[in-house]
């Protein structure tokens, strides 16, 4: 695969400037289905939709949300069938929602924004206020995706909100009430049976970190409400945290056919300060933290019977969001992921809304300081007996990863890794893969967005061949932002990426911060990563920018 340089774009309106606050407004909903004006050709097999969500609403009267983070959840979908498009968005009807609209004021802590007593109540309520728990939240917007005949949108906590298909909202799952989880990963896995597996934390007593198994929709007979089935969620597998006080954060995980690959990376959160802010109706934002010396240190654990292995794998100063994929290969685990230098590059996590409205983060931020590429780490299983330290247990002639026995601890090893793409084309995260076929096997190809020369926000989609170490990219014009690329293979298709003509396409929603132009759905071959077709919404009608999601057939 050739690769096209990601930061050598061409068009003419690359010199031009458009501000990205467009991106971070209140988004209006399109509740009934519209027609998009097509533009192009969509392959006739194409059958299905494209759901994600995001922050939507970030406003309620004079008040406003501090983090992106903390937006209200909106939905939208894009629906294909027979070369035609129709496009809905609906804002996820939790009770923050509800309770923050009728009282047009922000009624409950989100990971960014602290609440404050009701303005309207007496000087005894509000003093009466600071003694009580404050409200949990139940807003999502970070992931949606299919259970059964329904959707499950989720965040970064053990709360789901379940919708129908027509987006509209059914009810809440809290799975605190049936196990012991505080976090909870809003990236699961998918067995061969369709059970969910998400990872997550527990801070009661000691801390432990967590896989946890949701059994299939179907599994529960009698009843289509698929919070009877989501509230049937098992612990599996539990890592006591390495810290008491400050145990790591994770956003991802990986599986393969026998193992699930779970990290404690170098970011951490202050219990001690979750506390207090949690009583006091505090954001928690600022109760994370980095620390570069620290080490990541990955656990595997048997997907059979659910115990970790003695072996540890650690490396320095590792920090990422995003698995891309993981497969076993010669007695080894193969584990890609989408590293950041640094804690303080991910903005999105770390920096508040008004940065990106008001344009601040150009001034304070430079194209060249993002220092996030995607990364191989490897995992020898076989460790012999008495091997020497300086002898690399990596046996793979494919990769330049190491693996060396920690001279204090036979079970601790420590790990390098390798980058799967050039520095200078490597600002890539967000990734996607063949999932169906893909995941947890050994693999080529994965997708997902990025950032060109002078532009401070995912701008561009790549497709990146792993075994090459070249990449394809999609850039629009500038004013021009997409979503994270979701492959979509053909019914039929039996390869990864399908050499037949039209078998395979990425699918991405991109919103246009050009108050002249019309939001799309983007329908690129799979193959080539050329454009097939532009699905643009009616004028007046928003894309909302979201951050995840996924397809599914109809």
């Amino acid at each position: 695969m050739d690769s096209k340089d990601l930061f050598n774009n061409n068009n003419n309106e690359s010199s031009k400037e458009y501000p990205i606050s467009t991106l971070f407004e209140c988004f209006p909903e399109c509740l009934v289905d519209v027609f998009a004006d097509v533009q192009g050709v969509i392959p006739p097999w194409l059958s299905g939709s494209l759901v994600r969500v995001g922050p939507g609403k970030f406003k309620y009267g004079e008040q406003e949300v501090k983090h992106w983070f903390d937006g209200a959840g909106i939905l939208h979908k894009f629906s294909v069938a027979e070369g035609r498009v129709t496009f809905q968005s609906k804002f996820i009807e939790s009770e923050a929602y509800r309770n923050n609209t009728a009282q047009q004021r922000i009624t409950v802590a989100e990971f960014g924004t602290s609440i404050t007593p009701d303005p309207c109540a007496s000087k005894f309520a509000r003093f009466k206020s600071w003694f009580q728990l404050p409200p949990k939240g139940d807003n999502v917007n970070i992931n949606v995706f299919k259970y059964g005949d329904f959707l499950v949108a989720c965040t970064d906590s053990p709360v789901f909100q379940t919708v129908t298909q027509d987006l509209n909202t059914v009810g809440s799952v809290d799975l605190t009430e049936v196990i012991s989880l505080t976090l909870a990963t809003a990236h699961p896995h998918f067995g061969e049976d369709d059970s969910i597996y998400i990872s997550g934390s527990s801070f009661k007593g000691r801390p432990n970190h967590h896989i946890v198994r949701i059994p299939p929709y179907s599994a529960v007979a009698g009843t289509d409400d698929p919070r009877e089935s989501l509230a049937k969620a098992e612990i599996i597998c539990s890592i006591p945290s390495r810290s008491i006080f400050n145990p790591s954060y994770s956003h991802s995980f990986g599986m393969t056919e026998n193992y699930f690959i779970y990290c404690e990376t170098t970011v951490s959160l202050s219990l001690i300060k979750t506390v207090g802010k949690v009583l006091t109706g505090a954001a928690v934002n600022d109760a994370f933290s980095y620390d570069p010396q620290e080490m990541a240190v990955f656990h595997i654990i048997s997907r059979t019977t659910g115990k970790v292995l003695p072996t540890k794998y650690q490396i320095p100063g590792l920090f990422f969001f995003h698995t891309i994929n993981s497969y076993e290969d010669e007695d080894h685990v193969v584990l890609d992921l989408c590293s950041f230098s640094d804690f303080q590059t991910a903005d999105l996590f770390t920096q508040p809304i008004e940065l990106f409205k008001n344009n601040e983060w150009k001034r304070k931020k430079h194209w060249s300081t993002y220092k996030h590429y995607p990364l191989r780490l490897v995992f020898p299983l076989s460790i012999p007996q008495k091997s020497p330290s300086n002898s690399n247990l990596v046996k793979l002639k494919y990769t330049k990863c190491t693996a060396y026995r920690n001279p204090s601890s036979d079970l601790l090893i420590d790990v390098t890794s390798e980058r799967l793409l050039p520095e200078g084309e490597d600002r890539i995260d967000i990734p996607q893969i063949n999932y169906t076929k893909c995941n947890g096997r050994k693999y080529r190809y994965f997708y997902g967005t990025g950032l060109i020369v002078n532009q401070y926000f995912a701008n561009a989609l790549g497709k990146v061949d792993v075994v090459t170490k070249s990449s394809l990219r999609w850039r629009g014009s500038a004013s021009q932002y997409p979503s994270e690329p979701v492959f979509v293979p053909h019914p039929d298709a039996t390869l990864e990426d399908d050499g037949k003509v039209t078998h395979r396409v990425v699918l991405a929603s991109v919103c246009d911060v050009d108050p002249s132009k019309r939001d799309f759905l983007l329908v690129l071959d799979g193959k080539t990563f050329q454009e097939l077709a532009r699905a643009y919404v009616p004028e007046k009608v928003r894309v909302p920018y979201s951050i995840h999601g996924s397809y599914y057939s109809i």
